[in-house]
């Protein structure tokens, strides 16, 4: 009797051991019973949280995946720019499980598989993204937009793109490569994964590559202070013309405003001679013929004879009688 509870007793612990198991904190897990994944009433897969769980034993097989970001590293891709300059680029990706089932069921929960696939969809998708850009706009790229799109593109790559790539790929090669990869898997959502983040560690240009660089930096800086210069005598040349614009409008107003008050000091004389002479005809006469004799004289400088009973001398003659 005894020993029947001892192996009672040894077999229900038996079962527990096998019925019993712990999820830790960093991961999830799924349960494969028959080698089918179980799944509830929506026909989704059985997504176990963090803590003590129970399985049917010999029959049902946990299964758990790592919650946590991974992180790999991919050294030394030698790639070209749309001068079809070679650059080499080592670069890292952040990826974690976003579908467990999808996950599952395309690699078996293997990163390392993951990391394969990845690594050989990553190396064309940053492939496509440098071609479309300059060596300079490459090393300029302050707001990480070649990243960004390789992300996106990582993340959104479906078959309904493929036009949209091969458009901007002029390479056969590579096009039928990635095309290849994305009629196998179509994106990473089919392999359960999505990429978090992905950046540039080192870029590294052979020795002659870089001597283009250089040269292509010193020409751009030498036309930009060209433009500037240009620019600045532009500036210049534009302020003083309308500085010599505005000067000949002030002459001009000058010239107008002293000619009008000339006009009206003229006025304002011949009214007063007017008024003067008015009250002496003869005396208007002979002044005004004086100066008649004085316009001949500096016109011609000819000697002009007068007759002695001439208006002129009418006056030199007897003055002061012939005023009064």
């Amino acid at each position: 009797m005894r020993k029947q509870i001892i192996i009672i007793t040894t077999i229900t612990l038996i079962i527990f051991q096998f019925s019993l198991f712990i999820v830790n904190e960093d991961q999830k897990a799924i349960l494969i019973r028959f080698t089918k994944l179980v799944k509830d009433q929506n026909n989704t897969a059985v997504l176990l949280e963090p803590g003590l769980h129970f399985k049917i034993p010999f029959v049902d097989v946990a299964k758990t995946l790592d919650t946590r970001i991974h992180s790999m590293n991919i050294k030394a891709t030698h790639l070209f720019s749309k001068e079809q300059k070679e650059i080499i680029v080592d670069y890292y990706i952040k990826w974690r499980v976003s579908n467990f089932e999808n996950y599952y069921t395309s690699t078996g929960g293997n990163a390392l598989q993951i990391e394969k696939l990845l690594n050989l969809i990553s190396n064309d998708v940053i492939r496509i993204q440098i071609a479309k850009l300059n060596i300079k706009d490459i090393i300029n790229d302050l707001n990480n937009k070649l990243t960004i799109n390789v992300r996106n593109a990582l993340n959104d790559i479906n078959t309904n793109q493929r036009q949209l790539i091969k458009k901007s790929i002029n390479n056969k090669i590579i096009f039928n490569k990635i095309n290849k990869l994305i009629l196998h898997f179509d994106t990473t959502k089919l392999l359960g994964i999505k990429v978090i983040d992905i950046q540039i560690n080192n870029i590294t240009l052979p020795h002659n590559e870089l001597n283009y660089v250089f040269n292509n930096i010193r020409s751009e800086r030498y036309l930009l202070a060209q433009n500037e210069l240009l620019d600045g005598q532009n500036k210049s040349q534009k302020l003083k013309n309308q500085a010599d614009y505005k000067a000949i409008l002030m002459l001009n107003q000058a010239k107008n405003d002293a000619l009008m008050i000339g006009v009206k000091n003229d006025l304002k004389i011949s009214k007063m001679l007017t008024n003067a002479f008015g009250k002496n005809i003869e005396f208007y006469i002979f002044i005004h013929s004086l100066k008649n004799y004085k316009m001949i004289v500096d016109k011609t400088k000819d000697l002009i004879v007068l007759s002695l009973n001439s208006d002129f001398f009418k006056y030199i003659k007897n003055p002061f009688n012939k005023m009064n």
